[in-house]
């Protein structure tokens, strides 16, 4: 009589189309999305039928928090890249040393670091890093002028190009 009842509540959801969607390959979250409904609707439906679900894989593009295989770590960006042999346990690789791979058509040593010279770690564009040995690590105090005036120069870089765009006219009044 339960069952009686969850059909009244849901004519829409046919059983018979349930079976050839299930049949043809589809899961019980995809079925559930066809019809609108929780998956547990379908799953209920499945055992009433004799058919116990099968269990969908939660890892990777199946978990409904998947990202697209990309996540952020105290600013900076991970992918996942499984195969690469630099890659961490979890599979994950820092996006900047794969730009910098790509970019160069070689691999990175681990004894090589990459530094982003306008000090934002998530700005992984291939002119903003700098591949250098790990040992050969230039001062801290030297390397956060170099990224502030990195920074700076982006900023009068992209006002001039705005500028450039709405047909302004540029004057500098020179500071000397």
């Amino acid at each position: 009589m339960e069952n009686s009842n969850r059909e009244k509540r849901r004519p829409d959801i046919n059983n018979g189309r349930i079976m050839r969607l299930y049949e043809q390959g589809s899961g019980v979250v995809a079925i559930s999305r066809y019809f609108h409904c929780r998956h547990i609707t379908i799953s209920r439906r499945l055992k009433a039928m004799g058919i116990e679900p099968r269990r969908a894989s939660m890892k990777g593009e199946h978990n409904p928090r998947w990202q697209g295989g990309r996540i952020e770590d105290r600013g900076y960006i991970l992918i996942k890249a499984r195969n690469h042999p630099n890659a961490r346990k979890d599979g994950y690789i820092f996006e900047h040393r794969l730009v910098w791979e790509q970019t160069h058509s070689k691999r990175l040593s681990r004894d090589w670091a990459i530094h982003h010279i306008n000090g934002i770690k998530s700005d992984n564009r291939p002119r903003n890093l700098l591949a250098l040995p790990k040992r050969k690590h230039l001062s801290q105090a030297l390397l956060f002028e170099a990224q502030k005036t990195v920074r700076e120069l982006e900023i009068e870089n992209k006002q001039l190009q705005q500028a450039l765009e709405r047909q302004q006219a540029i004057f500098y009044i020179n500071e000397n």
